[in-house]
């Protein structure tokens, strides 16, 4: 959960699109373009992996078994979700991926 902290911090520095650097620089309260230099939370970690997401015009609702916030420390919802290919076809620098959120986050 370390590194993912470190990369999410890295977001409103190096995502691809514009409006999801600004956005996480929104969530994590620093500066589109600009790296977070301080610790991110966990409830930040949390916002920014939902952000990743809405930021391509997905919810979790567009996948079978999403991992959510909801699976973290709970074995059952751990094992249950996937990373699944979304229900429809995406457009822009995430289009052929099917990992959607991990693409949204590099």
């Amino acid at each position: 959960q370390t590194v993912s902290k470190k990369l999410a911090a890295l977001l409103p520095a190096i995502h691809p699109l514009e409006r999801c650097r600004t956005r996480f620089a929104e969530i994590l309260g620093g500066t589109a373009g600009s790296p977070l230099l301080t610790e991110v939370t966990n409830d930040m970690h949390m916002d920014v992996a939902s952000e990743s997401w809405r930021c391509l015009a997905l919810a979790e609702e567009e996948f079978e078994d999403p991992f959510l916030p909801s699976a973290i420390g709970n074995f059952e919802a751990y094992k249950a979700a996937k990373m699944t290919v979304p229900k429809r076809a995406l457009n822009g620098v995430c289009g052929q991926s099917a990992w959607p959120r991990t693409c949204s986050y590099w």
